[in-house]
């Protein structure tokens, strides 16, 4: 399984970079006596919904047949029983909400009928959900031919959130993998224009918060680790998918500049450690920088990477020894607004800082109890 802190080793590997499988529930058994789904939604019964009107004009999107819906609403396969349920997911099935049927889909196991029974209630319960749709969007990178594919999910995006870097590099990619080139580079080219309101790794974190909070599961640094472990592996762009197609045989100079400037705009707005490094990289291979400059930026890079690395070592080890150690609701309200303005490295310093303070009190207290009992001790003696 990769990290962050892994991933964010080399540059290199982000130019080279292969699909993130993640295998995000593991060394669980699981129970004799699953809940049952709650009941569902057919397929028959799912219309797309009137979308949100855009806030700023793109050209007409092209015209995408509706496929027939497979029935992915019946009870869902039996694979479902063999999963390594944790607490979290027996819980949110009794009664799921929309964000919990998107998470049980981020965790399928690799079972496709299962991904799409999920994202198919999630969109019955809400088709104008900025998740639901982001996901319908990677689910049909994955499987162009499934019959969700025809659900208006690039109209309910761009409509919900067009302005957003991410976003309009997830529907370029899209775009780019149906072979559409000329779309792929018209939303390209709109993130070049693009900020990060809020990237998709904190979107996926306030989601899980939510989700394990209506289930009655405190907020212990056990529990964070499963929601970055979920947020992480679902939000990392797949951006080998955009270096192949800024290196198109026939892309231009002007391509090439383009690609350049979405890089920079990552490097810029994005909060992700990772994706700030991914987008240096990219502006690095398409900038057309001069060598003195190029030499610079590199080494910038390279120290920013080593920096970051430092930062968000340690992480996962303090989840481990610190299970217990909750959060309240301010601070992880704190928490989130740290990621949001001033990004994850500064966040996660938090949580360390917070954590090693607690345990500072701890070894503190237990000196002075310990210091009290040799004290009475001697006192008893003497008497």
């Amino acid at each position: 399984m990769f990290t962050r802190s892994q991933i964010i080793r080399s540059p290199l590997l982000i130019l080279a970079l292969v699909p993130l499988v993640v295998a995000l529930w593991h060394g669980l058994q699981a129970p004799n006596n699953e809940p049952q789904p709650a009941p569902v939604a057919t397929a028959a019964a799912i219309k797309p919904q009137p979308q949100p009107s855009l806030q700023w004009q793109t050209p007409p999107l092209p015209t995408v047949a509706a496929k027939p819906l497979k029935d992915h609403t019946a009870r869902p396969p039996v694979s479902q029983q063999q999963w390594p349920y944790t607490p979290w997911q027996r819980a949110a099935l009794a009664n799921p909400h929309v964000d919990d049927l998107v998470l049980m889909a981020i965790s399928d196991h690799g079972d496709s009928d299962l991904k799409q029974h999920y994202l198919l209630q999630a969109y019955a319960l809400k088709p104008n959900d900025l998740l639901v749709n982001y996901h319908l969007l990677l689910l049909c990178v994955q499987l162009p031919n499934s019959g969700l594919c025809g659900l208006p999910f690039v109209d309910t995006l761009l409509a919900l959130d067009g302005e957003n870097l991410a976003t309009l590099i997830s529907v370029a990619l899209y775009y780019a993998d149906l072979g559409d080139y000329s779309q792929a580079l018209h939303y390209l080219d709109l993130a070049a224009k693009g900020t990060l309101p809020e990237d998709y790794v904190l979107r996926h974190l306030r989601a899980m918060d939510a989700s394990f909070q209506r289930q009655g599961i405190a907020r212990s640094f056990q529990s964070l680790a499963e929601y970055f472990e979920v947020a992480v592996a679902s939000s990392i762009t797949d951006y080998r998918k955009l270096v192949q197609l800024c290196d198109l045989s026939q892309a231009s100079a002007k391509t090439q500049q383009l690609c350049a400037a979405v890089g920079t705009q990552l490097q810029h707005h994005s909060k992700s450690a990772l994706d700030q490094l991914v987008g240096g990289a990219v502006n690095l291979r398409y900038g057309n920088l001069a060598p003195a400059e190029y030499n610079l930026q590199s080494l910038q890079q390279q120290a920013k990477a080593s920096r970051d690395q430092q930062a968000l070592e340690g992480l996962e080890e303090l989840f481990e020894n610190s299970a217990q150690l909750q959060l309240d609701n301010h601070q992880w309200q704190e928490y989130l607004a740290l990621y949001k303005n001033a990004g994850e490295v500064t966040a996660t310093e938090f949580l360390k800082g917070y954590a090693y303070q607690v345990q500072a009190h701890q070894v503190r207290a237990l000196q002075e109890q310990a210091s009290a009992g040799g004290t009475n001790l001697v006192l008893s003696l003497r008497q």
